[in-house]
């Protein structure tokens, strides 16, 4: 496995009736997951010409939306930054002008409002807009060849404490290595469901969401 979307890619096809994420108002099994994520993803790479390795910010709270739309910045070849739906634009365009992003997914119009306050001038996607476009496999293949373990799969950008938030890169063999550890050394299956605790834009989150790829758990 060099690809995180590898395991998530397994446990649809072992699983792909299995609710994989449920909050307060959606659910998604693993196959729709798969599905909506490639969708984005097709989106995105045909808005940037095929771009890969660079950042996607990715609008996100407790929400499925925004792990849906992680996985499509994954799908097209980048890497995601989880952006908190209530962030202060400020602080929002303090990241942007840190990684630069090429695009970016948003779950409600507040998320687009934020994206003008920071004059955002990349392709910006609405996750209901986009969820159920058509994949294109062929692109995603062909992006998919191209991505090693060592590319990056996500930044998480500290407090900014000191003026300018700072972004820690996870590559995806890290995200992989970690899914492989959680889930061996505590027995995590598809019979679990983990109750999220952490906001997806801290990097506690990450735990949650690799047991659930890699084992099949829901993430509720």
């Amino acid at each position: 496995v060099t690809n995180i979307l590898d395991y998530l890619e397994q446990t649809a096809q072992r699983l792909p009736e299995k609710i994989a994420l449920a909050d307060d108002k959606l659910c998604l099994t693993f196959s729709q997951w798969i599905q909506q994520a490639e969708c984005i993803g097709t989106a995105i790479a045909l808005a940037t010409n095929s771009t890969i390795r660079r950042a996607v910010l990715v609008f996100v709270d407790r929400r499925v939306e925004g792990l849906v739309g992680a996985m499509g910045a994954v799908e097209s070849g980048n890497f995601y930054v989880p952006i908190d739906c209530k962030m202060p634009f400020e602080r929002v365009r303090l990241i942007a002008d840190v990684c630069k992003p090429i695009a970016a997914v948003a779950t409600t119009a507040v998320d687009l409002k934020t994206l003008d306050q920071i004059e955002f001038d990349g392709p910006r996607f609405l996750y209901d807009d986009v969820k159920e476009q058509e994949a294109d496999k062929e692109i995603l293949a062909v992006i998919r060849e191209q991505i090693i373990d060592l590319d990056p799969v996500y930044s998480i950008f500290t407090s900014g404490s000191t003026g300018v938030p700072k972004g820690v890169v996870i590559s995806h063999r890290g995200m992989i290595d970690l899914a492989n550890w959680l889930v061996e050394t505590f027995k995590f299956t598809d019979k679990d469901a983990l109750g999220n605790q952490t906001p997806f834009y801290f990097d506690g989150s990450v735990k949650d969401i690799v047991i659930c790829i890699k084992s099949g758990a829901t993430l509720n």
